[in-house]
């Protein structure tokens, strides 16, 4: 006769007990591993970038059995300063323009102390954020200038 005890959720503790006979009894205890990695790395920005507001970046993240879809988040310091994306697949990337949070209607300003954050939809303690800060710069005339020749515009009188 074999009777199952116990089994335990995470690592399985899975306990038979061989009877032969009415005096005879061994017992025999294996541990079966079946917890998987579950897990969410940003990639990218992972700390030290220096992106000017409203530059196209992309934000870029892998996972490992995260079931359903995530959200990304802009952090300030510890404090979530707003939402990015609130229904991102679970592996992938997005382009951004820098600093804006359309989910939440917020956008940030320049400074350092930003970071990603990416968090299971499912199953919100499954999380990663950037390794370290990166740094929102101002847009500068120059970047401005060169999104305006991309868009066509021609300044037709003197400077």
């Amino acid at each position: 006769m074999i009777e199952f005890i116990s089994m335990e959720t995470g690592m399985r503790h899975v306990l038979f007990r061989i009877v032969i006979g009415i005096l005879v009894m061994t017992t025999l205890t294996t541990t079966v591993s079946s917890q998987s990695s579950i897990s969410i790395t940003v990639k990218s920005p992972n700390g030290g970038e220096i992106w000017a507001k409203g530059s196209k970046q992309t934000i870029k993240w892998d996972s490992s059995g995260v079931k359903g879809t995530v959200k990304l988040l802009l952090i300030k310091g510890e404090t979530v300063f707003g939402d990015i994306e609130l229904d991102a697949p679970a592996q992938g990337s997005i382009n951004w323009a820098v600093g804006d949070c359309p989910a939440s209607g917020h956008s940030a300003e320049p400074g350092r102390g930003y970071r990603i954050r990416i968090i299971s939809v499912e199953n919100p303690s499954i999380r990663d954020d950037s390794n370290a800060p990166f740094m929102i710069t101002p847009r500068s005339p120059r970047s401005e200038m060169d999104s305006n020749v991309s868009s066509g515009f021609r300044n037709s009188g003197p400077l």
